[in-house]
């Protein structure tokens, strides 16, 4: 199988890269979780992007402009923080940060059986002991006395708009945690319905904040939130709901 410095546009991959700070170790370890999920690729639909170059800059790459982003804009980073990623899938962005930043627990959320299976064979090969994944609806995690109120940062890539994930994520985190969602585009009715759910769930949306600039991977936002208060016992809705019937104000 390829490897980085075997595909095209190596040089610019190197040189963001190094910007980001990422350590010859993490190239090493992303590697191969790079190939690994090229090859459960060929078994069942675990992502549509099929080459290596893509799975690098569009799945890899953008999440370690996550974890950059997050390292940056969060008081203590650089100490243990408790992430969930919400809808992990492939294990984007969740397993790239549990490499990049090994003081950091991160758990994800997978309802698709065949995915979640994968993210645990992911976890295992790598050898990672800060991951775990949950098999399980966002929705059903967050009733669970277990895990309502219990992280620091939490994540959703490419579930839904804002106003979903403010449902999905507040719920999770304790007052005082922030999200942060990855948004290709977004425009001013979505913003203000994500403040208007936001408030609803105990958050504020505080900031939205350009992705580090690379031509590798898409144009990205971070739309930032901070849970102020306890989220409403009603929310999350039934699993489902959030994404069918996004909350309004």
């Amino acid at each position: 199988m390829a490897n980085w410095d075997e595909t095209p546009q190596s040089g610019d991959w190197q040189a963001f890269a190094t910007e980001l700070g990422v350590s010859p170790h993490t190239f090493v370890v992303l590697r191969s979780f790079r190939d690994h999920v090229l090859h459960a690729n060929r078994r069942f639909n675990l992502t549509a992007l099929t080459t290596a170059l893509d799975v690098d800059n569009r799945l890899i790459l953008d999440s370690l402009r996550l974890w950059k982003a997050i390292a940056t804009n969060t008081p203590g980073s650089r100490s243990t923080l408790n992430l969930v990623d919400i809808g992990s899938g492939s294990g984007i962005p969740g397993i790239p940060l549990a490499v990049a930043a090994p003081e950091w627990r991160v758990t994800m959320i997978e309802a698709t059986g065949k995915k979640a299976d994968f993210i645990t064979s992911a976890i295992e090969s790598l050898q990672l002991e800060n991951a775990a994944v949950i098999h399980s609806r966002s929705e059903d995690v967050a009733r669970n006395s277990e895990f309502r109120g219990q992280f620091d940062v939490a994540l959703a890539r490419a579930v839904g708009p804002l106003a979903t994930l403010m449902e999905l994520s507040m719920p999770l985190l304790r007052t005082g945690g922030r999200a942060f969602f990855p948004k290709g585009e977004i425009d001013q009715d979505e913003l203000e319905m994500g403040r208007s759910a936001a408030e609803q769930t105990g958050g504020r949306i505080v900031e939205v904040v350009p992705a580090v600039s690379s031509t590798l991977c898409p144009v990205t936002v971070f739309v930032i939130a901070d849970k102020l208060s306890a989220t409403p016992d009603r929310f999350p809705r039934r699993a489902g709901i959030p994404a069918r019937v996004p909350l309004r104000g």
